[in-house]
């Protein structure tokens, strides 16, 4: 039961966090509070630290709450590396729905309309077209 009230906080937490990245009416002090908040209720929840990521104007800001180790009360480091393991297939069909709601791709699209050249070409087979 615990891994799913934790799986939940995250999930809630990631949702929010992406509309309050996509909020541009907000100014940029308004949007920090907000995923602070956020941040500290995913930890009331019990998740050991949390890992921001925000882009704005081209530049990427990282910031971490929480512990990087439970046992010694290490703090958590945006340097420090964590597994995410299969959780990062709902992030991004979240995201990735998220992109066809805003009309800003479709699930139709072809892989090579998005990263030209860097998938290549998959050998003909009768799955090829699924």
């Amino acid at each position: 039961m615990k891994a799913r009230s934790v799986w939940l906080a995250v999930s809630l937490a990631l949702a929010f966090t992406v509309s309050a990245c996509g909020d541009d009416s907000s100014p940029g002090d308004e949007q920090k509070k907000r995923l602070t908040k956020v941040s500290e209720a995913v930890l009331d929840n019990g998740v050991p630290g949390v890992v921001v990521v925000t882009a704005e104007d081209g530049k990427q800001t990282a910031t971490a709450w929480g512990q990087g180790d439970t046992a010694k009360k290490v703090p958590l480091s945006v340097d420090d590396r964590f597994r995410i393991g299969s959780v990062s297939k709902s992030y991004v069909a979240v995201i990735v729905l998220q992109l066809v709601d805003e009309k800003k791709l479709g699930l139709d699209d072809k892989i090579e309309k998005w990263l030209p050249g860097l998938v290549p070409t998959a050998p003909t087979s009768r799955y090829a077209s699924c």
